[in-house]
């Protein structure tokens, strides 16, 4: 062993004493740093979990309500939403059919009201159409007839009996109107009305072979 191989050895072994005593080397006396406590496994004080000591909501963890975060126990507000009563989850739904539907069901009654004078029944006149299909709330306050461009797919509907259509593009207007009636009103719409407005969405209006 080399002469500096014996001092590194002499030293490292002495500072390791020294960590392991907790002592200066020099006078013995006891350094200000003192080793980390040393806890058991089970009583490491956490900030990420509540305290051992506080009552654990299990039923109420395992049923999705609340939830720890950053050492608190916190409800979790989205659990309502699954509740088959919530109002919240209804609104919501509503909403995301509005934005998705509305728009659609608009752009059915612009294209059926383009095609309306080319469909209207023999010796129906526009205006007389027009009448026909005015509104209760314009009945009732003896407003005249909206111009064409403004009649509502509930308008439209009222005197499609006046119109060359077929038995399903009729159908077809009424399913897209009860679906505007319910989506203004904040009813969503179930599984079959969803896929019968769908239908009515993918389908061109059609004029009747009128003989």
């Amino acid at each position: 062993m080399t002469v500096i191989n014996v001092l590194t050895s002499g030293f490292f072994s002495t500072n390791r004493h020294r960590a392991l005593s907790g002592t200066d080397g020099q006078n013995g006396s006891a350094t200000s740093r003192t080793a980390p406590p040393i806890y058991p496994e089970e009583d490491v004080p956490s900030t990420a979990r509540p305290d051992p000591a506080a009552p654990r909501p299990c039923s109420t963890w395992a049923a999705g309500t609340v939830d720890g975060w950053d050492g608190h126990v916190r409800p979790v507000l989205a659990h309502r939403l699954l509740a088959p009563e919530s109002n919240e989850l209804r609104i919501l739904v509503c909403h995301a059919q509005n934005r998705v539907l509305l728009p659609l069901v608009e752009e059915a009654r612009i294209s059926l009201i383009e095609l309306i004078p080319d469909l209207l029944r023999k010796e129906i006149e526009l205006d007389y159409f027009r009448e026909q299909a005015r509104s209760d709330h314009r009945v009732r306050n003896g407003l005249p007839a909206a111009p064409l461009a403004e009649l509502e797919i509930g308008d439209l509907a009222r005197a499609a009996r006046l119109l060359v259509l077929p038995t399903d593009q009729q159908n077809r207007l009424r399913t897209l109107n009860k679906a505007r009636n319910h989506l203004s009103h904040l009813q969503p719409l179930s599984q079959e009305k969803l896929v019968a407005v769908t239908e009515a969405l993918t389908t061109d209006w059609v004029a009747d072979d009128e003989s």
